[in-house]
């Protein structure tokens, strides 16, 4: 078990040793799934009945998901959820 010190390093650092966060992954996932499916955030907002600015904050990693708010994005783009999270 990691000790919580430890794991604070690790969520504000972004990163752990296998490679980019979850958040940074999702963030970078979001932004190209939208594009791909010819959405603006105010668009995609809409569909996942959110807000632009939470939209932008994700997408700039202001602000983490959480788990209905990924299956809401999912289903707004058309897509599962571990696209959003792969």
């Amino acid at each position: 078990v990691m000790p919580a010190r430890a794991r604070s390093r690790i969520r504000e650092s972004g990163r752990t040793k296998k490679g980019p966060a979850l958040s940074s992954r999702f963030m970078r996932n979001l932004e190209a799934l939208r594009r791909r499916e010819g959405h603006t955030q105010a668009s995609i907002a809409e569909k996942a009945g959110l807000a632009t600015s939470y939209i932008s904050m994700l997408e700039n990693g202001k602000r983490e998901p959480q788990i209905e708010t990924v299956e809401r994005l999912a289903k707004a783009l058309g897509v599962e959820e571990g696209e959003l999270l792969a």
